[in-house]
């Protein structure tokens, strides 16, 4: 992540280590914790096929991040689309070894909208295997 901050730094223009110190000792003199990590599981149990068959049914809504960045492990099954510029949704198909990076709102507004955040959503698979996963 803190290779990825730096990066991210240099991209916007800023020092390298930029991104990395808005992140680390904010809320330390709380008392709370030493950096503003946050860690999500998200998990989608499996789905009937009854449920899968309604129309409009998806798993999870449209939506952007709130963070800085989400990095995303994905797992065979798929169902992440993402938001063009155009409007249109698109498939992010798992690419085995690979992680993707979501730009969250935080990030958009860091970059003065350089970074736009990701709109995305979790679309039912269309294999009832898949589903019962």
């Amino acid at each position: 992540t803190e290779m990825v901050l730096m990066c991210l730094s240099l991209a916007i223009g800023k020092s390298v280590y930029f991104l990395s110190d808005l992140h680390h000792g904010v809320l330390q003199s709380c008392g709370v914790v030493p950096n503003l990590t946050t860690l999500r599981v998200n998990h989608y149990p499996a789905v009937t096929t009854s449920l899968a068959n309604r129309p409009g049914v998806i798993r999870c809504g449209q939506h952007t991040d709130y963070g800085t960045i989400t990095l995303l492990f994905q797992d065979d099954i798929g169902g992440l689309e993402v938001k063009t510029v155009s409007g249109q949704w698109v498939p992010a198909r798992p690419v085995p070894g690979a992680v993707l990076l979501n730009v969250g709102d935080l990030l958009e507004t860091i970059s003065g909208g350089k970074f736009p955040a990701t709109q995305h959503r979790v679309i039912m698979p269309t294999n009832e295997e898949e589903r019962s996963k």
